[in-house]
């Protein structure tokens, strides 16, 4: 992909150089894809203050619950475009969610449908899963749990991991 014009890249380092200043910030990276226009991706400041270790693009950063808040507002953007429904069920758009056809968008928005959070799973977290990046997780990361929750009333549930995905299907079992 071709790169921003040197005036936008000038404009974006000097914002970005303003905003560490300011937010005493030690270092970031910045990601920024314009469709037909370039694309901008650069590191500033350090990475380890102890050792001045500087910033790398090519570093892998957890995201953390960040991605609830884009996944949410792209939802009600198609809300507002009249695409989907805040109350249509999950299973109008994804077959075999359990209770798919009593889950809803909204209970998913607001983080209560109910739905096994995979981050809760004993086995979470544990050296032999190993992180990758990649389009598809890793095999084994969501393992079958031994407690699936089957929500009678998914609105009376919380799973903050729920809007965070569209999820994918592993060994049977939903993540998300």
């Amino acid at each position: 992909m071709r790169k921003l014009s040197p005036a936008v890249t000038a404009q974006l380092d000097h914002a970005i150089k303003d905003v560490l200043k300011t937010t005493k910030t030690p270092g970031v990276t910045v990601g920024l894809w314009a469709p037909g226009k370039g694309s901008y991706v650069r590191a500033f400041g350090t990475a380890d203050e102890a050792t001045n270790a500087p910033m790398s693009p090519r570093f892998n950063m957890r995201v953390g619950s960040v991605t609830k808040t884009f996944t949410v507002t792209a939802l009600l953007r198609l809300v507002d475009q009249k695409k989907v429904g805040l109350d249509d069920p999950v299973s109008k758009y994804v077959r075999g969610v359990p209770e798919g056809d009593r889950i809803t968008l909204r209970h998913l928005a607001q983080m209560r449908s109910g739905l096994f959070n995979f981050t809760e799973d004993p086995d979470f977290g544990r050296p032999s899963w190993p992180i990758r990046t990649g389009p598809s997780p890793p095999p084994n990361y969501c393992p079958t749990p031994s407690g699936i929750r089957s929500p009678s009333s998914p609105a009376a549930r919380s799973s903050a991991a729920t809007p965070t995905a569209i999820g994918w299907r592993e060994a049977g079992t939903w993540c998300w």
